[in-house]
């Protein structure tokens, strides 16, 4: 087993060579035997397309909660059940399919994956009747949960795969933040489809048939019933939505079983080129380290904010926010952070020594802006629906935004642990938060005014882990012994 490699030491210079003893041929073939390749962008979009199209699909029934309750009768625990099978499920299998990423490679990984996506998306659209549908729906959403393993913990794979070092945060980044692009546009693609739901009012002793263009449970003084005819046009409307997103699936699986290699012919890095350790020895190497476990307690509040994202509208409808409205704010505060994630790799890639400047920075901005907004909705500062967008706005930008450096974190500290295993273990536990965060909504009566304020101390919380955190950079301190070249 090849040692893990220390700061300033290395298996092979800048002059020569050598083959490790057990091993048949050098890791390296001459001091000429890095290329870039222009298809490297086709594969980060096929790779960032699966991220999308599950994030849409792992997200359809936050944004319509209360069309899931009308159409299928589900109640708020049921609701959450379906809800959590994707963070559940993603626990469960994130093992497997980082062990395929990392000896099958990213082909197997990457067609497999959106092989199963296409069944889960198909078995939703069985059926449209409550009972079966149930049952469809839990199962679809354990096929998404599995499929999901590979675009939410594959991208620095692909980074590392593909790009040279002063590309690879920001190739992570896009890969990463598209399933988050996929999360905010099920907000938008979901209420547009599937079009807000009215309710029966009741008068002292009329009952007439009001229409409220509301997204909220009820009034005091309205029916727990909905309008029928209302909801047999959302049961329609439901079953297009499951439609469209089978056939952008389908598409996406077609795109990738036809052309998605594994590698390049030529690997772009020298620390690509390297061996990495072996699948057990790297997940001991990493379950041993003080530092990965740093950075895990550091990326914590992003799974508490999977988790709070994942209800947003039925936090919001406390505060008289109906369902599209609600939908509006996920959706601009998750393309905040893609934007924002995007942006602040490209300056790691560029200033590549202040990674720990930039998380600290966004968790400080992150943590004001909750407490702003957690102050607003329970009545110490005066609300506004301005002020929810832009709190919300500004924390997606941070929280989400500090995504793909946190994998990049970890990839740079465990190195030569494969990316597959490294990224899978970090975004393992930041879904198990997520699944307990989720679990605790299952309690009946609970209510959802905690989760404001467990999510302001879990980021509160991780800050002192990012200043204890010692920054290391083994892979790009490999990299850096030769210049980066041309494409070719």
């Amino acid at each position: 087993m090849r040692s893990p490699h220390r700061r300033g030491s290395s298996i092979f210079n800048s002059e020569s060579y050598k083959v490790d003893e057990g091993e048949s041929e050098p890791l390296l073939q001459s001091s000429s035997s890095t290329k870039l390749y222009t298809r490297r962008w086709y594969i980060l979009a096929a790779f960032s397309l699966t991220g999308i199209v599950d994030g849409i699909m792992w997200n359809t029934w936050g944004p319509l909660n209360q069309s899931a309750k009308a159409v299928y009768n589900w109640s708020n625990t049921e609701l959450a059940v379906v809800i959590n099978w994707g963070n559940i499920m993603y626990g469960l299998f994130i093992f497997v399919a980082s062990y395929i990423m990392d000896t099958k490679g990213l082909r197997v990984a990457v067609v497999s994956s959106m092989g199963i996506l296409v069944l889960g998306a198909g078995l939703r659209m069985v059926s449209m009747k409550p009972t079966p549908a149930t049952w469809l729906n839990n199962v679809g959403q354990i096929l998404l949960g599995i499929a999901g393993c590979v675009p939410y913990a594959g991208a620095s794979l692909v980074s590392a795969t593909w790009f040279p070092v002063n590309q690879r945060a920001t190739a992570t980044s896009i890969a990463s933040m598209c399933c988050y692009i996929g999360d905010g546009l099920a907000f938008i693609i979901g209420p547009l489809i599937v079009k807000q739901l009215r309710w029966t009012k009741l008068t002292d002793s009329i009952h007439s048939n009001v229409s409220f263009s509301i997204g909220l449970p009820p009034p005091h003084n309205v029916s727990n019933t909905s309008d029928p005819y209302d909801v047999a046009r959302q049961r329609k409307e439901l079953f297009m939505l499951y439609l469209i997103e089978f056939g952008f699936a389908a598409g996406l699986f077609l795109m990738t079983l036809i052309y998605f290699p594994a590698k390049p012919p030529t690997a772009p890095s020298l620390s690509a080129a390297t061996e990495r350790m072996k699948y057990k020895d790297g997940l001991l190497a990493l379950t041993k380290s003080s530092q990965f476990w740093l950075i895990n307690a550091a990326f914590s509040p992003n799974g508490v904010f999977l988790g709070w994202t994942s209800v947003l509208g039925v936090i919001l409808s406390a505060v008289g926010i109906n369902q599209d409205e609600a939908g509006w704010i996920g959706f601009y505060m998750i393309v905040a952070g893609c934007v924002g994630g995007i942006t602040v790799a490209r300056f790691s890639d560029i200033f590549n020594r202040r990674v720990k400047l930039f998380v600290t920075t966004m968790y400080l901005v992150s943590a004001a802006c909750l407490t702003w907004f957690t102050l607003m909705l329970v009545g110490y500062i005066p609300f506004t629906t301005v002020q929810i967008y832009i709190s919300c706005i500004i924390v997606g930008l941070c929280l989400n935004g500090s995504f793909p450096l946190f994998m990049e974190m970890a990839c740079e500290s465990a190195y030569p642990v494969a990316e597959g295993i490294t990224c899978g273990y970090l975004t393992m536990i930041h879904n198990t938060i997520t699944s307990l965060v989720l679990a605790v909504l299952m309690i009946p009566g609970v209510g959802t005014q905690w989760m404001n304020w467990t999510l302001l101390a879990f980021v509160v919380l991780g800050i002192p882990f990012i200043f204890v955190y010692k920054a290391d950079r083994q892979r790009s301190d490999r990299d850096d012994t030769r210049p980066v070249i041309n494409d070719h």
